[in-house]
């Protein structure tokens, strides 16, 4: 019996991989088709990351970050990109960048988007502070 539950688990993911691959593809012909297709884009960047592809991810979200250099969002993306990879200095910088776009653009996004970013950004302090402050093992 578990044998057999264990082969419908491994037959699902495969399934759920596939379907992965499958809209990573339409994202990619999308992009293709329209190179500035926001949203295929976003949703590249983000399944990309959700699969821990994180050097894709960071690739696709530098190239999305050319194409809209005004848009919040993929700076943002990539701060949390960068953190992933313990890249603290340059996921800061990127979380400013998106928290400096959010502040200047005239009809500023919602409140929630602007308390996300801020989070991720003090989230990414603490952790690079952790992780960098001497430890005094004497006692």
């Amino acid at each position: 019996m578990c044998g057999a539950i264990s082969s419908k688990l491994l037959l699902y993911a495969a399934e759920i991989k596939d379907k992965e691959e499958e809209a990573l593809h339409e994202f990619n012909m999308e992009i293709s088709q329209d190179e500035k297709h926001f949203s295929a884009w976003s949703n590249k960047v983000i399944l990309l990351d959700e699969l821990d592809r994180l050097e894709e991810a960071k690739i696709a979200a530098e190239r999305a970050k050319l194409i809209f250099s005004e848009n919040a969002d993929f700076y943002f993306h990539l701060g949390n990109i960068l953190g992933k990879q313990s890249h603290f200095e340059k996921a800061e910088k990127h979380y400013h960048e998106a928290i400096h776009i959010l502040d200047k653009s005239p009809l500023s996004k919602n409140s929630k988007t602007q308390s996300l970013y801020r989070s991720n950004l003090g989230v990414l302090s603490v952790s690079y502070t952790h992780l960098t402050l001497p430890t005094n093992r004497e006692v």
